[in-house]
């Protein structure tokens, strides 16, 4: 083939250049565009990331797992995905498999404060609480707006007995976050089961109720306050609260039914007390509000028999044996009478015991043995689970750094073995 043959199946010269030109123009725009591609990349996945620790705050654990496996490692996400890794893990309960994920995780800034709360919250479901509260302890100092340490530290040293340590926490949750109910919740239930100091209490729960708390929250809230009212002889405050509740429980409407005797509305009293019998005729309060009923109306024969049987389920309930003394002293079986009068001094009397246990570990946080005696006056008292609660915080506060907290910048409460007379009859020994 000759020469000029050849050239004429290729395209002319003016028409080649033009063609590379183009194309090296198209190649420098993907190159230059590459960057801007990247960076939206980017930002997608710190988007997707983002709504992975939102569902974690929700606990909504399918939007996580979703994330997770979405998540594109190719733009710095392998330690964001180790971390909603050990997130699902610690739901599962495999506490030892979330640890070994957090191992792989690169302390990156917007890590390090997750990934430190989750790894605390590791080591304390594990059972290395003093550990626990080393990390959380560090969180609060670092970041004192992080109320998620204040939160995890107030549960630990409520869980030790540190009631006062307990306090400050929840105080510091109080000033940063005051439109958050549970702060104020939580310090109701402290100044109300553990310090006893039921005015304090009624202020918190209804600064936790002016903070549209959730509905089945606002029960508990309302119900709680209720209780503080009453042993504040408050009936018809209480009894305004209690009514407010959306779907009352058997302790509630006993609650209520006590309000109503206490304010001689006889008919209601009654009518509560059957919803609540309905509900669980073995309720103590329901079993002490009957028998007081019984009593007050001259009936004392019928009185016994739910007093026997509040004082079968707890032999050292020291004011149902108080009334069930009364009505045989109104029977006039003097006797028997004189039985469960000694029968009460004896369980008031440790009552009497424990309550100075409880002020002394106010007053000496540090001192150990404290919690020791109490566990053990627990176990007299037939409260095997309290007794158990008060031996592990023996443990914590033995295994505890102790350390000066106030410089750091939901429901067994742990003195419910103290039988609490809220039906308001004024001769109950209290």
């Amino acid at each position: 083939m000759s020469t000029g043959s050849a050239r004429q199946g290729l395209p002319s010269r003016r028409f080649r250049y033009p063609r590379r030109a183009t194309a090296c123009v198209v190649l420098l725009a993907v190159v230059g565009a590459l960057p801007a591609w990247r960076e939206l990349q980017y930002r997608e996945c710190r988007r997707q990331f983002d709504q992975a620790l939102a569902a974690i705050e929700s606990q909504d654990w399918p939007s996580v797992e979703q994330v997770m496996n979405s998540l594109d490692v190719r733009y710095g996400f392998e330690s964001h995905v180790f971390f909603l890794r050990a997130s699902l893990l610690m739901r599962q309960g495999d506490h030892a498999g979330a640890l070994y994920e957090l191992s792989a995780v690169h302390a990156v800034d917007e890590l390090r404060e997750p990934v430190s709360l989750l790894h605390g919250e590791c080591l304390y479901l594990s059972g290395e609480t003093a550990r626990a509260e080393q990390v959380f302890r560090q969180l609060a100092v670092e970041n004192p707006k992080l109320l998620q340490a204040h939160r995890w530290l107030a549960g630990i040293y409520h869980e030790r007995g540190n009631m006062q340590d307990a306090r400050f926490a929840l105080e510091q949750i109080e000033k940063r976050a005051p439109a958050d109910y549970r702060a104020y919740r939580q310090l109701g239930l402290l100044y109300h089961r553990d310090l006893a100091d039921n005015q304090k209490a009624v202020r918190y729960y209804r600064l936790a109720l002016d903070r549209d708390p959730p509905p089945a929250e606002r029960d508990r809230i309302l119900r709680e306050l209720g209780e503080a009212l009453i042993l504040r002889r408050d009936y018809a405050g209480a009894l305004d609260m209690l009514s407010d509740q959306s779907e009352p429980d058997a302790i509630g409407l006993a609650m209520m039914s006590d309000c109503c005797w206490s304010l001689d509305r006889r008919e209601d009293a009654r009518i509560h007390l059957a919803e609540a019998k309905q509900i669980n005729p073995k309720e103590r309060l329901t079993l002490l509000l009957e028998g007081r009923m019984y009593m007050e109306e001259g009936y004392p024969e019928q009185a016994v028999a739910p007093l026997q049987h509040l004082v079968q389920n707890d032999s050292h309930d020291w004011v149902g044996r108080y009334r069930l003394a009364k009505a045989y002293q109104q029977m006039g079986d003097i006797e028997r009478a004189q039985i469960e009068i000694q029968k009460m001094q004896d369980s008031k009397g440790l009552r009497f015991q424990l309550t100075q246990l409880y002020v002394n570990t106010l007053d000496r946080p540090d001192d150990m043995t404290v919690r020791d005696q109490i566990a053990e006056l627990c176990q007299q008292l037939g409260q095997p689970e309290l007794a158990a609660k008060w031996r592990r915080a023996a443990v914590l506060a033995r295994q505890s750094p102790r350390g000066d907290f106030s410089q750091t910048p939901d429901d067994l409460p742990l003195h419910s073995a103290v039988p609490t007379d809220l039906t308001g009859s004024d001769d109950a020994p209290m």
